[in-house]
C-alpha cells in the first residue's frame, strides 16, 4: 500500500501543476472581436520583427499578427501578445517611423481612437507621418486580411464565426467596413 501511495505521489508531482506552466497556457483575448482563446490551440502568425525594432513600446517583445495591409509607403498592423495591457495594438510604420495606437484607430482611421500623448501637461494627439492615409482600399484590405487570418488561426471559417457568436462581439458601427464584410463573410457558404 505504501508503494502505491509513493508512486501516486511521484506521479502527481511529475504530472501535476507547476509554477509557470499555467502562465504558458494563459487565455488570450483577441484585439478585434474580444474572443477568448487558448494560444496553444489557436495559432496566429508571428508579427514581423521590424515592429519590435522600430516601435519604442514594443522593443524586444514578440507579438502575434491579426491583420496586415500595406500601400506604397505605409504598413498597417493589428497585433497583440500575452503582456498587452489592453487587448492589442494598432501599429503603423511609415517613413521608417512607428506609430502605435488602439486597434480601432487602424481599423477605422477615426482620429477619436488615434494615439495621444501628454504635452505641456495636456493630453494631445500624437503627431504622425502625413503619408498615413486611411483610404477605403486600406480599410477594406485590412478587413479582408483579418478575416483570412482569423479563419486560418481558428482552423476553419465555421470555427471562427462560432467563436465570434459564442464568445466575442461582432463588428459594430464604429468599424463599418469590417462590419459589412463580416456580415457577408459569415452568411456566405465556405
Amino acid at each position: 500500500m505504501r508503494c502505491i501511495a509513493a508512486v501516486t505521489s511521484i506521479c502527481l508531482f511529475v504530472l501535476g501543476p507547476r509554477p509557470g506552466l499555467a502562465q504558458s497556457q494563459s487565455r488570450m483575448s483577441d484585439p478585434v472581436f474580444g474572443i477568448g482563446y487558448d494560444p496553444l490551440r489557436v495559432h496566429f502568425e508571428a508579427a514581423p520583427a521590424k515592429i519590435s525594432s522600430l516601435c519604442p513600446e514594443a522593443k524586444g517583445k514578440r507579438y502575434w499578427l491579426y491583420a496586415y495591409w500595406h500601400d506604397a509607403t505605409t504598413e498597417y498592423f493589428i497585433i497583440s501578445n500575452l503582456e498587452s495591457s489592453v487587448s492589442g495594438a494598432g501599429v503603423i510604420i511609415s517613413g521608417g517611423k512607428c506609430v502605435e495606437g488602439l486597434p480601432d484607430w487602424v481599423l477605422t482611421g477615426n482620429l477619436q481612437y488615434a494615439p495621444t500623448e501628454f504635452r505641456n501637461g495636456h493630453l494631445a494627439r500624437r503627431n504622425f507621418e502625413p503619408s498615413i492615409s486611411f483610404t477605403p482600399e486600406v480599410l477594406h484590405g485590412l478587413a479582408a486580411d483579418l478575416l483570412r487570418r482569423y479563419t486560418t488561426a481558428f482552423g476553419s471559417k465555421k470555427n471562427f464565426v462560432e467563436a465570434v457568436r459564442n464568445d466575442g462581439l461582432p463588428p459594430d458601427d464604429k468599424t463599418p467596413i469590417l462590419k459589412k464584410m463580416f456580415a457577408s463573410f459569415s452568411k456566405s457558404p465556405n
